[in-house]
């Protein structure tokens, strides 16, 4: 079988590409502002979900709501335990057997996690239109590839 060189998919013409690089950037700007408060983005992610909770969670659920399997958000809750950011007991209702709540050093990051989110958000220069239907995007565009 040859492949027609003038059919062959270009670099620059690929999304995929494009998503990739965009979330790296993304991911590592707010690695290195979290950094200095200890935190790394996933545990970022966690404790957004966590204080938006009306107390503790079951961890599947907090696996849905982050949209990861949740294996591959145990040893972020594990590594947050261990940093007293969260805490996790029993739970016999959740499917993977945990609950999880924000823990008491949950509050004290507060502040620096908004800090932060202000300042990579205005490192965007999007006004919020702009923002709105990027996010509406990309949600559009995981749940065409889901």
């Amino acid at each position: 079988m040859t492949t027609d060189v003038a059919t062959t998919p270009r670099l620059d013409h690929q999304l995929c590409a494009d998503l990739v690089a965009a979330s790296r950037a993304v991911v590592t700007a707010y690695d290195a502002a979290l950094g200095r408060l200890g935190v790394d983005y996933p545990q970022y992610l966690a404790l957004l979900a966590l204080w938006e909770a009306d107390g503790p969670v079951g961890i599947s659920h907090l696996a849905d709501r982050l949209r990861l399997p949740v294996e591959q958000l145990q040893p972020t809750v594990r590594s947050m335990v261990v940093a007293r950011t969260a805490t996790r007991a029993p739970d016999a209702t959740d499917p993977a057997g945990w609950a999880v709540a924000p823990g008491p050093r949950a509050e004290e990051l507060r502040a620096g996690v908004t800090q932060v989110h202000c300042d990579l958000k205005a490192r965007l220069a999007m006004d919020v239109l702009e923002f709105r239907e990027l996010q509406e995007t990309l949600r559009s565009i995981t749940r065409a590839m889901s």
